[in-house]
């Protein structure tokens, strides 16, 4: 029985070895071009294969059957061809395709598909789904890198599960809490070493301040502090505060006195924001200190 051809370019007759895919299309490629790629089908290319003479006509073109589906093989080749890449759009397309790229050994779509694991906008999607991709295709380092990106995330354990954690150990998720769990915590800890010495903060005013001097203000520690606790609470995780707007406005400021000018708001809110970049800054150097134990 005939299998359909696969999406072009692999439906192009000429070619010199079919892959069948395990939804039956036939992919015709160039053995030199798949060879190149991929060390795991040069080794198969070099052995006695079926003929193709029940959908070919030719008795010296060979049919490899694979266990992936047309959807994957065909990004996976189209990655290995000099084409156009494919655009890896979800998790499940990249977890799909860069599984591939692992089991026949074809570096350049490793390359690419493990970028597209690593891009916020995939990890901002389904961060935990990321980490369980990269666990179920032991890739370690990038597991602990989307795990620390994805502390800017809040994690929810209510509602539909990510698909990706059914194919991780049990222990592999915990790992994932435990690490969240003692990130939040050293920083909680950090904060509270903070809030005990509040340096004031110098601003300079574009108007006022024509000598270029420096005015100093005190930070309002309960609420400026008790906000902080709150947003790094679930989320540990420097650009959290970078990304609160309120944190970086005049409401921290304990002594309106110092305002002289409707320019010295501008002047505030800039200090407000590099006083906020140090503390993100010290955030972030704690989280990076603790280790996620995957094994």
């Amino acid at each position: 029985m005939s299998c359909p051809d696969a999406p072009a370019p692999f439906n192009n007759h000429a070619a010199d070895a079919i892959i069948h895919s395990s939804d039956n299309f036939s992919f015709y490629v160039r053995r030199a071009i798949i060879s190149e790629a991929s060390p795991v089908f040069e080794a198969m290319f070099s052995l006695p294969q079926s003929p193709a003479s029940d959908t070919s006509g030719d008795l010296s073109v060979p049919i490899i059957p694979v266990m992936e589906d047309v959807q994957t093989l065909e990004k996976l080749f189209r990655i290995c061809y000099p084409v156009v890449d494919p655009v890896l759009e979800t998790l499940q397309e990249v977890s799909a395709v860069l599984a591939a790229a692992l089991k026949y050994k074809i570096d350049v779509a490793i390359h690419l598909c493990t970028r597209a694991l690593l891009s916020p906008m995939l990890i901002q999607s389904d961060h935990v789904g990321a980490y369980a991709v990269a666990v179920q295709l032991k890739l370690q380092e990038e597991a602990r890198a989307i795990a620390l990106h994805a502390l800017r995330y809040p994690l929810s354990l209510t509602g539909v599960p990510s698909w990706a954690l059914k194919h991780i150990p049990a222990h592999a998720y915990h790992a994932l809490l435990q690490y969240r769990l003692t990130c939040s915590n050293h920083v909680q800890e950090l904060v509270k070493s903070l809030a005990r010495d509040v340096p004031l903060v110098a601003f300079v005013c574009p108007k006022c301040s024509n000598d270029g001097s420096t005015r100093q203000f005190e930070v309002d520690e309960e609420q400026f502090y008790s906000r902080v606790v709150e947003a790094l609470d679930t989320t540990p995780c420097g650009v959290v505060l970078l990304e609160d707007d309120e944190m970086g406005s005049t409401s921290a400021v304990l002594d309106f006195s110092v305002i002289k000018c409707g320019s010295c708001l501008a002047g505030i809110h800039s200090a407000m924001l590099e006083f906020l970049r140090a503390i993100a800054a010290d955030v972030d150097s704690c989280v990076s200190q603790v280790q996620l134990n995957i094994d």
